[in-house]
């Protein structure tokens, strides 16, 4: 492996990795990370941040880390500091939705003719103004369904929607998607989902503001990749094929949670199929008997390996 020079913690940090999340955390340019439970992947993500700032990204630019959590977000910034750095403003840790609020759509709505989100009321899809909006989408696109059941299965085709993803047959829940829209709109408001496929629309509607990004955050990392969905996906491969941008995508493809969203490992293996990738094996909470019955239910095997004894 080809040396680098980094400060005294970080170096001491990656010689206590194992050899694949040394590689992981060293690597240059694009990489998916398949790291399973137990296998050390939030240790090595913040290694493999502090490498970039370190060596791979200007001084005057930074690195985006796209996490599922508030939680995890606080986490990867905690953690750099205790490696010895202070990125400051040349990292910005975040949940998608906030780094789409405070990187594309408050500095470029205006600039593109769209209203600005500080203009508009956030409406969280556990208020009752939501519900109450989702009700009326319903009515107005004729959907025969009672709503609050139909959440989740609303936000997937909604999703879909975004990314152009509609199949042969149409979803009634595509007009009440659009239906829903339309009806934030009238009322001033947005959620997050709007947050993050607004942003989507800019970054593919101008390519200028595509490059600004692109200078700011040349290299962006996403935790949990496969729990994050479509519009994600569609916003990585927009800054990464249009703009250069450099992608490092952590998870796991054996547990997707948030499939009723639309969520889907599909996403993390097409990813992987065109980026290196490398597998984190090792699972340092199980033992061999543990790994043997996940792989049972799983029904299939898996290049896992057992914690060292």
């Amino acid at each position: 492996m080809e040396e680098i020079r980094v400060r005294t913690i970080l170096a001491r940090e990656l010689d206590e990795l194992n050899d694949e999340q040394r590689r992981a955390a060293t690597h240059k340019g694009n990489l998916v990370v398949l790291a399973g439970p137990g296998s050390g992947k939030t240790r090595t993500l913040v290694a493999r941040v502090g490498c970039l700032l370190e060596t791979q990204v200007a001084q005057y630019r930074g690195v985006a880390a796209i996490t599922y959590t508030k939680h995890a977000a606080r986490e990867i910034v905690d953690r750099i500091r205790r490696l010895g750095m202070q990125p400051g403003t040349r990292l910005a840790s975040s949940t998608l939705h906030s780094w789409c609020l405070g990187h594309i759509l408050r500095p470029y709505s205006q600039l593109v003719g769209k209203q600005s989100p500080d203009s508009l009321a956030i409406v969280d899809d556990k208020a009752k103004a939501w519900m109450r909006v989702l009700e009326m989408s319903f009515e107005r696109a004729g959907v025969m369904a009672i709503p609050k059941y139909e959440k989740a299965s609303f936000t997937k085709a909604r999703r879909r929607l975004t990314v152009g993803d509609i199949g042969e047959v149409r979803d009634p829940m595509f007009d009440a998607a659009l239906a829903f829209e339309e009806i934030m709109e009238e009322r001033g408001w947005i959620d997050y989902d709007m947050m993050i496929s607004r942003s989507l629309a800019i970054l593919k509607e101008n390519s200028e503001i595509r490059s600004l990004i692109a200078s700011k955050f040349p290299h962006v990392v996403v935790d949990e990749y496969q729990d994050l969905g479509p519009v994600l996906h569609s916003l990585v491969k927009t800054l990464s094929d249009d703009s250069g941008v450099e992608i490092t995508a952590f998870g796991d493809p054996d547990q997707t949670v948030m499939g009723f969203t639309g969520a889907d490992p599909k996403y993390l293996i097409e990813l992987a199929q065109v980026f290196p990738a490398i597998p984190l094996k090792v699972n340092y909470r199980s033992g061999s008997a543990i790994i043997a019955a996940s792989h049972a239910v799983l029904g299939e095997e898996r290049d896992h390996e057992a914690r060292p004894d």
